[in-house]
Formats: structure tokens, C-alpha cells, sequence
């Protein structure tokens, strides 16, 4: 069977998929690169029946997702949502990193996007290398990145548009956002989680700001205490909250991003009002 490999960079995670043809999706192809090491991790696709084994130390199980231990070895199991007990597909994570997959046949057109994403737990692996997502639009303004979180349905969408019309703004990523240091600063940048925008970019940008949005009716902005600021990384973050280590990581970098960038509530309206109230803020604290 004709396989091809694609390779990808994250942030500073370089990674490669050897599968058979698949429908890349747009927001995979912005992370293709060309060049690559023996040493990068890599998911191997083969398509087939995935045989589920029942002997294993089972870790969790979930209606969708099983994982079962083999040594230092896991294995994952992921069944269908319209079939709860129908096998999607198995995979087995290796201690260097690699993971082999079996996928059945007829979910291959699914591979080009949300599933090797899945498949190389990204966020998981970024956190071990001291890089976070956080739940965000970004946009850059001026050449740095501002990051608007909140919950859903809550304006991130809304106030980077606006930024957009009323500013200038750039939009990079419609739904979430990579931290990580480099050159002893922070950065964010751009990432294939995209959610339903149409914005993913691969960008890498100095971190100006992180402002945590909330719905009003006027505008008001004030600056968010490390305790807050922790709150919405742990709130906003992909991580297992039921993994202490992960949770202690996620804590540690929102302390590290917190003493080196404003963050800020912004209660708002849905209009160029809150762009100016927030502008105002941002160029007070730059004047100090």
C-alpha cells in the first residue's frame, strides 16, 4: 500500500505522520514543513481491522475512549460515537515517543485534522517542553499578540473582530493560542486548533497581553490578580485535570506568563466602545 509522510511543527514540537493518502485539512497544511530528524516522534497509521485486547490493566475507560497499560507501554482504544461498542481504532503509544495506530478502513477520510491531533496528544506533550494553550483568540497589534479568553459564547470571536475593524488588528486564531518562552521571552503563537474559525495562522508573536473577557453593560477593565490569572489558565487550558503533574505544570507557567505580562478583565460591550476602553488601558500601563 502507497504511504506518505507529512511532517508538522507546533511550537517547537516537530513531529511526522506516515499514513496512507489523506485530506490534509487547511489547518494542518499551515504547520507542514519540510525538513525533520530521525528523533522526532512519529504516528504511524495503518489501515485494518483494530483488534481490542481485553487482558490489559485498563487505566479509564470513557463511552468513547478506553486505555489499557502493556509495561511502559499504553494502549488506546477509541470507539465510535454513533456505535458505542464499534471499534474506530486502536493505538499504541511507545516509550520513545512514536505512536502506531490501526484505524479501520472507512474512518481514514477523517485522519487530516482533529484526529492526529488526538492521536499525538499535543497539548501534552508542548506542556512537558514548557509550552501552554490557552482557550483564545489572537490577533497582533503593533507586532505583539493580545489574547482575549473567556468562556464560550462569551465574545472572544466578537472582540477580535472588532479589534480587527476599529484597529487594524491582524486575526491569527479564532479558538486557541500556544505560549511558550523563547529568547527569554514569552511568545504566543498560532495553532491547528481552530474550533470553527476560519483563522489559523502560524504565527509567532512577543505576548503583549492576556485579557479575560465577561459580558456588561459598560465597559469597565481592571488588572486580574495572579490567583485569577491562574484560574483562567487552569480553566482555559488543554491539560488532564485529574493528572496532578499536569495541573502543577499548567499552575507554574500561568505564575511564569503572570510576571511578565498584563493581564486584565475587560466586562464589555459588544461594540468599538470596549476596543477604546481596553486601548486606553493597554497604552497607560506601556506609558509606566
Amino acid at each position: 500500500m502507497e504511504l506518505v509522510t507529512r511532517r508538522y511543527c507546533i511550537g517547537d514540537l516537530r513531529f511526522c505522520v506516515v499514513a496512507p493518502p489523506y485530506p490534509e485539512q487547511p489547518n494542518m497544511t499551515a504547520f507542514r514543513v519540510e525538513d525533520g530528524s530521525p528523533d522526532d516522534p512519529c504516528l504511524r497509521i495503518t489501515p485494518g481491522e483494530p483488534l481490542e485486547e481485553t487482558d490489559l490493566p485498563c487505566v479509564s475507560r470513557t463511552s468513547f475512549e478506553a486505555q489499557y497499560r502493556r509495561g511502559a507501554e499504553r494502549v488506546r482504544l477509541f470507539f465510535r460515537e454513533d456505535k458505542k461498542e464499534g471499534l474506530l481504532l486502536r493505538a499504541e503509544d511507545r516509550p520513545n515517543g512514536d505512536c502506531d495506530a490501526v484505524l479501520a478502513e472507512d474512518a481514514l477520510s477523517s485522519l487530516g485534522g482533529k484526529l492526529i491531533l488526538l492521536l499525538m496528544e499535543i497539548p501534552q506533550r508542548l506542556l512537558k517542553r514548557g509550552g501552554v494553550f490557552l482557550h483564545a483568540s489572537m490577533i497582533e497589534v503593533d507586532g505583539r499578540a493580545i489574547l482575549f479568553t473567556a468562556k464560550k459564547q462569551t465574545g472572544k470571536s466578537t472582540q477580535a473582530e472588532l479589534w480587527r475593524v476599529h484597529r487594524g488588528a491582524r486575526i491569527l486564531n479564532g479558538d486557541r493560542a500556544l505560549l511558550q518562552r523563547k529568547n527569554g521571552l514569552w511568545h504566543a503563537m498560532g495553532s491547528p486548533y481552530c474550533g470553527t474559525s476560519d483563522y489559523c495562522e502560524k504565527a509567532e508573536l512577543p505576548l503583549a497581553a492576556v485579557v479575560q473577557l465577561s459580558q456588561a453593560k459598560e465597559n469597565r477593565v481592571s488588572r486580574l490578580t495572579a490567583k485569577e490569572a491562574v484560574a483562567a489558565f487552569l480553566e482555559g487550558s488543554a491539560y488532564d485535570p485529574s493528572d496532578a503533574q499536569q495541573t502543577a505544570a499548567v499552575m507554574d507557567l500561568a505564575l511564569s506568563i503572570f510576571a511578565e505580562t498584563p493581564f486584565y478583565h475587560l466586562a464589555c460591550l459588544p461594540d468599538e466602545t470596549a476596543v477604546a476602553c481596553l486601548a486606553k488601558a493597554l497604552r497607560h500601563d506601556g506609558d509606566e
